[in-house]
């Protein structure tokens, strides 16, 4: 009878431990599971992007921290990608104040840099950034993208200063009205949409929409 009275007790204590046992290793798995929000087409993004390009024309995909900088109807992304030897800006310009998107950091970012298209996506969380000078045409191969905030402007930039040479301001990397001369630009009366420049510091390549003049000059020159 004794046996038969302590046996609901050892039932119960042994249903608790096994529960909470369980309970414990679902929290564990779940604080050590990180979700990974690369974009699954980034390789046929850039496939399609790079086809019938010329080598020096081509771009890639790259991974690491991303500054962004909200002024105005400036947005300036700074990308310290993983293993590369350079420091990259870019410069996205709008007619009008940027409202919906504050200055941040993120950790881990896809860049992606399309001439007139720019993706920055977030790896660790649910953030993706699409900025466009082009809004009349939104390229195939990035029809796939969903849930995507989109910026649609009339600059896009791209500076890239070789690391080491930060202090130098080598680079007027930004689009502006046509006859206005700055950073070293050649007045023009004439739209010069896109430009490419570079030196021992870097390089800069711009690309511009409605009466803009891109600007890739060397201040000074």
């Amino acid at each position: 009878m004794k046996y038969l009275k302590k046996t609901p007790s050892i039932v119960f204590l042994s249903l608790f431990l096994l529960i909470t046992m369980s309970s414990g290793c679902k929290n564990e798995s779940g604080e050590n599971d990180q979700k990974d929000y690369r974009i699954p087409t980034s390789a046929t993004i850039m496939e399609q992007y790079n086809m019938a390009r010329p080598d020096w024309d081509k771009s890639e995909k790259t991974e690491g921290p991303v500054d962004i900088v909200v002024e105005d109807n400036v947005i300036s992304i700074t990308h310290d990608a993983y293993n590369s030897d350079a420091i990259v800006t870019y410069y996205f310009q709008s007619d009008k104040k940027v409202k919906k998107l504050k200055s941040g950091h993120i950790d881990i970012a896809e860049v992606m840099f399309l001439e007139r298209n720019l993706i920055v996506n977030s790896v660790t969380n649910k953030n993706t950034l699409f900025f466009s000078v082009d809004a009349d045409h939104t390229p195939e191969y990035l029809s796939d993208l969903k849930g995507v905030k989109t910026y649609i402007g009339y600059g896009l930039g791209a500076r890239k200063i070789f690391k080491g040479k930060q202090s130098v301001d080598a680079f007027y990397c930004k689009c502006v009205p046509a006859g206005y001369p700055e950073g070293g630009c050649p007045t023009s009366n004439s739209l010069s949409i896109d430009c490419n420049s570079s030196n021992e510091h870097g390089s800069c390549r711009v690309f511009c929409t409605g009466q803009y003049f891109a600007c890739c000059g060397t201040r000074g020159e």
